[in-house]
């Protein structure tokens, strides 16, 4: 990491500045001023790893659920709200749009988790973050280039749609807005598609204009709905009643939806645990599975393999829990991940226990091998140019549009509990990585 002038105020603020406006929690601190730079190839192997993820998922459907869609999803643990809709839009495959988390271990390209839906999307934040490094890059130099996110969803949005007249209207459900203030990425996101000539809005889905005609926003015609709204919750009838209503003209050709339910339901965390027991696709692909996807099961009373022996999962779990990490299959930006190693043996036995039992929805937890993240240097500053520079953990968020990487935002641990959870919650630094020239 050479090249980059050192931080002043005045740069500080003078890069920050669409943060600034967006509120984003990087325009005060954890900009990371100098970005990693990494070889084409290192991140050809972080590519590889995800699509080696998919081609694994396209085989368990071919091969095990005899090209049956509804197999696979009850495979995965499906919840019937999410069965009701997978299979009543236009087909759109995991890796349209995808962003998994990926880690470099010990040698080791591992998919930690696959986030095959629209919200692991954060294409945007990788941009403006970019373009926020750069102010610290002097013009004579040639470093580095850093990949522009937007441009991959751009031409996945031209393939599956063509040309389109009208709006993106990137939706959520009203009552995350009654949660609280509406996610700043949002905006974001919609900032980054009008930066790119794209007409955008962001907006709860029932406030949509939904009619035989098409979908239309305060009069303004809507070509495509970016979907980060999740299958309803059981009871959600008015829910259930708009999406019946979306999906009919969706079906009719009227308006795109940008992705579907099928990435959502089958590229989860279960996956990930179909994947790593698969027992009846190619030897070949399972070798190179094991590879890249770390031993996962769903968490319920059975008898498994670890490690080339039989074990009955529940105890052995609670047990082995140093070696081990807990996620609800459903959960998103670390919420409800339980680290073994950093939680007592007390608590751990009943995290367990509410796996068994189950989440939310009716959503199972898995558990899984916990890799270690290979360490790495970062330097951020915050707005009065303090500068801190560290050694520590990261995960790879690879932003895969149509089976290919077309960007990658790693994040590094730079909280003070020392979790290897990195995640929002637990606090984060971001960063773009750039490719040597």
């Amino acid at each position: 990491m050479t090249g980059f002038v050192a931080p002043t105020v005045e740069r500080f603020r003078d890069a920050t500045a669409e943060l600034r406006e967006l509120s984003a929690p990087y325009a005060k601190e954890r900009l990371i001023f100098q970005p990693p730079i990494e070889s084409a190839e290192q991140v050809r192997r972080l590519e590889r790893a995800c699509q080696t993820v998919f081609e694994g998922l396209d085989a368990v459907l071919r091969d095990i659920c005899d090209g049956d869609v509804l197999r696979m999803a009850k495979l995965c643990r499906a919840t019937p709200p999410e069965l009701r809709f997978l299979t009543r839009q236009p087909y759109q495959n995991w890796s349209t749009v995808a962003r998994p988390d990926v880690i470099s271990s010990g040698g080791r390209t591992v998919v930690i988790e696959i986030n095959g839906d629209s919200p692991a999307g954060l294409f945007g934040l990788h941009d403006i973050i970019t373009r926020a490094q750069t102010a610290f890059l002097p013009p004579e130099a040639n470093l580095a280039r850093p990949a522009v996110a937007m441009h991959g969803l751009l031409s996945g949005l031209t393939k599956s749609f063509g040309e389109f007249g009208g709006m993106v209207a990137i939706c959520y459900w009203r009552h995350e807005q009654a949660a609280g203030p509406v996610d700043w990425q949002y905006e974001l996101f919609a900032r980054e598609l009008r930066r790119h000539g794209i007409a955008s809005v962001h907006c709860a889905l029932e406030d949509l204009e939904l009619s035989d005609d098409g979908v239309r926003h305060e009069g303004r015609e809507v070509s495509v709905i970016y979907r980060y709204f999740e299958s309803p919750e059981p009871g959600a009838d008015d829910e259930f009643a708009v999406l019946d209503t979306l999906f009919r003209i969706a079906e009719s050709g009227k308006v795109g939806l940008f992705t579907g339910y099928r990435a959502e339901v089958l590229a989860s965390k279960a996956a990930l645990a179909v994947l790593s027991g698969a027992t009846g696709i190619a030897p070949s692909l399972r070798a190179r599975l094991a590879e890249h996807v770390p031993w996962t099961r769903i968490i319920e009373s059975r008898r498994t393999i670890y490690a080339g022996r039989e074990v009955d999962l529940l105890p052995w779990a609670e047990r082995e829990k140093d070696r081990l990490i807990v996620k609800p299959v459903r959960g998103h930006a670390g919420k409800g991940v339980t680290v073994g190693r950093e939680v007592s043996a007390e608590v751990w036995a009943e995290v367990l226990a509410t796996g068994v039992r189950g989440g939310a929805g009716d959503h199972p937890y898995i558990v899984q091998e916990l890799f270690e993240p290979d360490p790495l240097p970062v330097a951020f500053t915050d707005e009065r140019a303090n500068v801190t520079s560290t050694v520590t953990p990261s995960v790879n968020g690879v932003f895969i549009v149509e089976n290919t990487a077309v960007a990658v935002l790693r994040r590094y641990a730079v909280n003070n509990t020392g979790t290897i959870n990195i995640n929002p919650f637990s606090g984060y630094a971001p960063s773009p990585v750039w490719v040597a020239s």
